[in-house]
């Protein structure tokens, strides 16, 4: 299945960058200014993404999964227990593997995708040293501030940011938070990631262990460190942040107008539709139809992904979880699309699901 999507050229991508001249006339002057290593940009960047995470301190990095792994590293200690969500990336599985913690698997909200106050106390042990608690698709998690009590939480902002929760931004509760730039993440770098936190202790161990050139003694550090490209890209994009949820919020509403008669097709709830900023657009379609619709959506030329490839638990525990890896369908969503180009792809997606 796999190579026969891949193999298809489509009309409607499921996902796309808005890159302007805005972008285009930053990555020229860094270019033609021929620092293009970690410098002066980067510690722009890192400035920006900590005021937009209300924090003192940014570090930047050259992926959302590395700014994780040095959180990891300086926050815990090998063996000891990280709590997270099944629902949710492998990467994070990556870095809490990679710093040799053990994972312990909470399920999330059918409604919303996010870890609960409840499904995060359900698996609370005394070995617990951490939580990850990712805002999934756009949606802020709205017990944050409760689970945060719980024990110490690193926030996942890769998929969420520029939206409050209570008045306070995301990336402002826990004791830390990690974001992404990935192309495909509402704030585009290309590539690139950052951590952000109140506590200087913790940066300056971050900082050490990002890049191992240059220093005087010999222990494991890595070669983490964005560049200067990147971060000018993703500045830009922070500043363009508030368009772009303003315009995903309206492509939403498009979807949700267009998709409201369909009674094989769960749309978001009402509490999404308040709160998102729709970095992916989720519905549900049941599981035996789910796989089939989106290879014909394909056919049809309209791009579409799944959310979440598969639950990290294997166990079985996390039922809300497998239902979602199964039944979840996510449409194109990215600022360049039109009214038209919405219209084409609910037109479409009506005609796939007569036929499948």
């Amino acid at each position: 299945m796999t190579s026969q999507l891949l193999s298809i050229e489509t009309r409607v991508q499921h996902t796309r960058p808005d890159i302007t001249p805005l972008e285009e006339e930053v990555l020229l002057r860094v270019l033609r200014s021929g620092n293009l290593a970690m410098g002066r940009e980067c510690e722009l960047l890192e400035g920006k993404v900590a005021t937009l995470s209300g924090r003192r301190y940014g570090i930047v990095t050259n992926s959302g999964t590395t700014a994780l792994t040095l959180l990891l590293r300086v926050l815990t200690k090998p063996g000891e227990e990280v709590v997270l969500p099944s629902y949710v990336c492998e990467s994070l599985l990556h870095a809490i593997r990679e710093c040799g913690l053990h994972p312990k698997f909470a399920d999330v909200c059918e409604e919303t995708c996010n870890l609960t106050l409840s499904t995060v106390r359900s698996v609370l042990s005394s070995h617990t040293r951490l939580i990850i608690a990712p805002h999934m698709f756009g949606l802020p998690i709205e017990d944050i501030e409760e689970i945060c009590t719980l024990a110490p939480t690193v926030e996942d902002c890769a998929h969420t940011v520029g939206v409050p929760v209570n008045g306070k931004p995301v990336g402002g509760f826990g004791c830390a938070a990690f974001f992404s730039f990935y192309a495909t993440k509402l704030i585009c770098g290309i590539e690139g990631g950052a951590v952000t936190t109140n506590r200087s202790d913790c940066v300056e161990s971050m900082r050490d262990l990002r890049c191992y050139r240059g220093k005087v003694d010999f222990r494991q550090r890595f070669s983490f460190q964005s560049n200067d490209l990147v971060a000018a890209i993703a500045g830009v994009q922070i500043a363009r942040l508030p368009e772009f949820i303003q315009q995903r919020r309206l492509l939403a509403s498009w979807y949700r107008e267009e998709l409201s008669d369909q009674s094989d097709v769960l749309l978001p709830s009402d509490n999404v539709f308040r709160n998102s900023c729709f970095t992916r657009f989720l519905i549900r379609v049941s599981e035996e139809r789910r796989d089939a619709v989106r290879v014909r959506m394909h056919q049809c030329g309209v791009d579409c992904g799944i959310g979440v490839a598969r639950s990290l638990d294997v166990s079985g525990c996390c039922p809300v979880s497998y239902r979602l890896v199964r039944t979840s369908l996510s449409l194109p969503i990215y600022t360049a699309l039109t009214r038209e180009d919405v219209k084409f792809v609910c037109a479409t997606l009506k005609n796939v699901l007569r036929e499948v």
